[in-house]
């Protein structure tokens, strides 16, 4: 059901090639894999496109609701140190470059490999038709 009131501007595969291009070093993926055989590696998804309710007039919706979920998986002695690097070369490209604003990070165990560090951070934003970003 389509219809002129829907707008989904989508800049997921812009901002995961960019991410992927820019982290030297850093496997970078689209989705959860059930075993990584490389460390360090960055898991980057979408997790909302959402309509932005108060944006919309006569010709529709202009903006939509954006989100984005980044995983850091590291390893070894410096494990900790190595994911806050790389979450820091992330949020220069998210935060800095695109205005997408960082949510509160959180460790997350990892069950199934302890040795495993897991970061986790969600970015959000508005982002209008012309693919203007705004930090919500």
């Amino acid at each position: 059901m389509g219809g002129e009131d829907e707008m989904i501007v989508d800049i997921t595969n812009e901002l995961f090639t960019r991410l992927k291009t820019e982290l030297t070093n850093v496997t970078v993926l689209p989705s959860y894999q059930p075993t990584t055989p490389n460390f360090p590696t960055v898991i980057f998804e979408e997790s909302d496109n959402s309509a932005h309710i108060s944006s919309k007039d006569s010709s529709g919706f202009t903006h939509s609701n954006v989100s984005y979920s980044v995983e850091i998986y590291t390893i070894g002695t410096k494990k900790m140190t190595d994911a806050k690097k790389i979450r820091n070369d992330i949020d220069a490209i998210l935060s800095d470059d695109y205005g997408l604003a960082r949510g509160t990070p959180a460790v997350l165990p990892n069950y199934l490999d302890e040795s495993i560090y897991r970061y986790k951070i969600i970015y959000t934003g508005v982002i209008s038709e012309n693919k203007t970003i705004y930090g919500r």
